[in-house]
């Protein structure tokens, strides 16, 4: 504001001193107010945080779970836990890591089933601020007893793995009672595991019918894009007469590798080639294959071994396991897919032979002229030999293959299986002498051992050498799931566990 000021000098001075003076004074006043006023505020405590939170509650019975969904951890001394208007705080907090944090579950039982459950936020300054409020009205609220029994929940208090589906296997594909029985698991495509299952697929587990029973298995290939699966799963039994029901569990992202790959394929199981990208024996024995020649290919199961009919081969050496494998009893089988019968009128499969070049010592397993299987085995210095009757394979089509043989009986019969079924197999050579040892060379498959003239033409899938004379029903069984696995087992939908 502008003044008109007048009057003598002196008392125009006296006037402008003044005006000063009560400046100075008004902005002292000013000045201290409002250092009390910020001494006051910075005396009390400040706001507290309301964080970002989300949860689930639910009861069985007395037993309360609350489960940690998203936002920010809480430490135990920022909240407590209300039941029914009462502070049982406590009772929570024997059961989780601190803090609290997405994915853990909290739980306690309580002396009666509950009506309420309140999440309170303390507040620095005292009073609280309710996070979470869930009026159960006393009833239970979870689903039947058979659902509860997680994998691992007992163990950690959280949902590691998120989801789950049950596989039910039929009892009409299953021939007999078996025990320890390697079950093929093949899907085409899953969008749940597309969406929610490790990059590798190998957080994949499987577990019994309680739901926390954990299983061998061996995850032969996994494909993220469409959730394409190929896996083996070591089943306790297996019945004919009522279906067997297992569970796949998935959704641990964070999951280390969950495979047991040797236990898949126990002590009798000399050796496993899945053929698929890698020549590798997925047994405890190593039984790894060097290639000379074959090419990877599309298989009856993931990838294959395509034999040229030339001189291909995959040698997997002369390890104790591979030698002298019929000597007690044993099992040879595979998937073939023959273009041709193979060089010279012969494609070996497999085959383990000595030096005895002219007894034809060791064994050996073919394709032969008129579409046959033919197994021979040396004894002293000739071999015998037996084929399956004419025609008994398809070229160009998929041929589950399999022998079993005791070279100690004194029969000498060899059992030989096409699509599951035994054949009415002829004796070609009959065997004279004792039966010569099949440890001098190394094993070969797709070609003769030592030498490269009876290359099989075409493409060889999932090789196993057991040292067990499998029966008939484990045979029959082998063909009905690997033949038609999606007939052989039934997938559920996906589950989300209530306390997840």
């Amino acid at each position: 504001m502008i003044q008109n000021i007048s009057g003598t000098e002196s008392e125009v001075r006296n006037l402008a001193v003044s005006e000063v003076v009560g400046t100075l004074i008004l902005v002292g006043v000013v000045v201290v107010g409002m250092a009390i006023v910020a001494t006051v505020l910075l005396s009390q405590p400040l706001p507290t945080k309301v964080p970002a939170f989300h949860a689930i509650i639910t009861n069985q019975s007395k037993n309360i779970y609350i489960q940690h969904r998203g936002g920010d951890a809480l430490r135990y001394a920022e909240f407590q836990i209300l039941v029914d208007g009462m502070d049982r705080t406590s009772s929570f907090m024997n059961n989780g890591d601190d803090p609290w944090s997405v994915g853990e579950t909290l739980y306690a039982s309580v002396p009666s089933i509950p009506g309420s459950v309140t999440l309170v936020l303390n507040q620095s300054g005292g009073g609280s601020i309710i996070l979470l409020s869930e009026d159960l009205e006393g009833v239970s609220k979870v689903p039947e007893p058979s659902d509860i029994n997680w994998y691992n929940f007992g163990v950690t208090g959280r949902c590691d793995w998120e989801y789950r589906k049950s596989i039910t296997i039929d009892a009409t594909k299953v021939a007999g009672s078996l025990s320890g029985f390697p079950v093929l698991i093949s899907l085409a495509g899953d969008p749940d595991l597309a969406a929610s299952a490790k990059a590798d697929g190998k957080s994949i587990i499987f577990t019994t019918s309680d739901g926390t029973t954990k299983l061998a298995h061996e995850i032969e290939s996994f494909t993220k894009a469409n959730g394409a699966l190929v896996a083996w799963v070591k089943v306790p039994s297996l019945s004919s007469s009522e279906d067997t029901v297992l569970w796949m569990y998935y959704g641990n992202i964070g999951a280390a590798d969950q495979q047991d790959v040797v236990n898949v394929w126990s002590a009798n199981y000399n050796a496993v080639w899945h053929h698929n990208t890698d020549l590798l024996d997925s047994t405890s024995n190593n039984n790894d294959g060097t290639n000379s020649g074959s090419t990877n290919v599309a298989g009856r199961f993931a990838n294959a071994q395509r034999y040229d009919g030339v001189d291909d081969y995959i040698d997997s050496g002369s390890a104790a396991s591979v030698d002298d494998n019929f000597a007690a009893g044993g099992t040879f089988s595979a998937w073939i897919n023959p273009f041709t019968i193979g060089e010279n009128s012969e494609g070996r499969v497999g085959d383990k032979s000595n030096t005895n070049v002219n007894g034809g010592g060791g064994w050996a397993f073919s394709t032969y002229t008129n579409n046959v299987m033919s197994f021979r085995k040396g004894f002293g210095t000739t071999h015998g030999a037996w084929r399956t009757p004419a025609g008994s394979i398809t070229l160009n089509a998929w041929n589950y293959v399999a022998v079993t043989y005791n070279q100690g009986a004194v029969a000498n019969d060899p059992s030989i299986y096409i699509n599951g079924v035994s054949q009415g197999i002829t004796e070609f050579s009959t065997p004279a002498g004792a039966a010569q040892s099949d440890a001098a060379r190394t094993m070969r498959l797709g070609n003769i051992a030592g030498g490269t003239t009876r290359t099989f033409n075409g493409i060889i899938d999932e090789i196993h050498l057991s040292k067990t004379i499998r029966s008939a029903p484990w045979i029959q069984t082998e063909y009905a799931n690997q033949n038609d696995p999606s007939s052989f087992s039934s997938m559920g939908d996906a589950e989300e566990w209530w306390k997840c």
